[in-house]
């Protein structure tokens, strides 16, 4: 029986990260049973790698799954578990680099591995207890990295399909690790709104579209219906790079958020570029003064920023959603998973009311 529109994305979202938690615990379980044989800080940072990896979760996974679901109805999707578990694998380690290159201390609602190895060190009087945290963080992204490879290695899928997942996983990775170092040059910066659009190309753009990639190649697809999931993953992705950036510096605080994050790290997300691209002379150079402060005044930010840059970023926020639902009609998937893609639109482009603009809930 086919599940409603309104709840498809709900059920097969649960139904996903259930099979997925459930596969990466007994994946970490047995790493952690033989990090126990060879040496016991191992062990300890195997254990920790548990709790970290299953304490949040993403959406990339999720799509995958949802676009074999959609490619071949029934159970099928089933089978495609482990490759989900790499991916998500793969998706944790990248947040453990993250979190440690943005400086972050909390994640989750608990430290991250960076911070919570550098309390683990000092607790043990260790020497350069900060030096240890960092350290341990970049090994336990690449012990999740080598997982993934181990993981994807024991998938219930041909050598075939196992190369063309292979290759679409490191190329997304590498233009993922690529975006980091120009993200990372634009906080010293002012891009272009062209070179904000470029940079985003290989951010959330590249990660979603090489997750539905990834589940039409499980499904057989042919190389035009993976093309065609590919890209209306990456106008999704766009959709949600646009709004996560939005909502963290124009968002209500009745989020229960902390708000600014960005503009405290002094990053370029496109609704500042457009701000810089549309400001007169000089509201240009007040706000590029304010934006190279060490410590960004939120409240003109949000002000200035939200009336000059955010038309812009909801049109392309649009944009984005209304093309991938185009493209979506073209590709082959079921009722099933045509409606919860559908679904999954709507969430992007849905935005509480944020500063400077009235209209983004129309």
């Amino acid at each position: 029986m086919s599940t409603s529109k309104a709840s498809i994305a709900k059920t097969w979202t649960r139904q996903f990260r259930a099979a997925v938690k459930a596969d990466m615990r007994e994946v970490l379980s047995s790493g952690t049973t033989r990090c126990d044989a060879y040496d016991w800080f191992t062990a300890d940072v195997h254990r920790s790698l548990e709790d970290y990896c299953l304490r949040g979760s993403s959406l990339g996974y999720v799509f995958m799954l949802a676009v074999v679901r959609g490619l071949i109805p029934g159970e099928t999707w089933t089978r495609a578990i482990r490759v989900a578990t790499a991916l998500e694998l793969l998706t944790k380690g990248t947040l453990i680099a993250d979190d440690l290159i943005d400086e972050d201390r909390e994640r989750w609602g608990a430290p991250t591995f960076h911070v919570e190895y550098q309390a683990y060190a000092a607790a043990r009087r260790w020497r350069r207890s900060e030096r240890v945290g960092n350290a341990v963080a970049l090994l336990a992204q690449a012990l999740l990295t080598s997982m993934a490879h181990l993981v994807l290695y024991e998938a219930d899928i041909s050598d075939g399909v196992a190369r063309r997942i292979g290759r679409l996983v490191a190329e997304g990775q590498s233009r993922l690790d690529l975006s980091q170092l120009v993200d990372l040059r634009f906080e010293q910066v002012m891009p272009t709104v062209e070179e904000c659009r470029a940079m985003a190309a290989y951010r959330a753009a590249t990660y979603v579209s090489y997750c539905f990639a990834v589940g039409a190649a499980f499904a057989g697809a042919d190389a035009v219906t993976e093309d065609a999931l590919a890209r209306v993953g990456s106008h999704l992705g766009f959709a949600h790079d646009i709004r996560a950036d939005l909502l963290d510096t124009l968002g209500p605080q009745s989020l229960g958020r902390a708000l600014g994050r960005d503009v405290r790290m002094h990053k370029k997300p496109l609704f500042l570029c457009a701000a810089l691209a549309n400001a007169d002379e000089d509201q240009a150079q007040r706000l590029r003064a304010v934006l190279s402060a060490a410590e960004p005044p939120l409240a003109y930010v949000r002000k200035v920023a939200g009336r000059l840059g955010l038309p812009m970023a909801m049109a392309e926020l649009r944009t984005h959603v209304g093309a991938a639902r185009d493209l979506l009609g073209a590709t082959p998937l079921s009722g099933d998973g045509e409606a919860f893609m559908m679904e999954m639109f709507d969430r992007a482009s849905a935005l509480p009311s944020l500063a400077g603009d009235a209209e983004s809930q129309r």
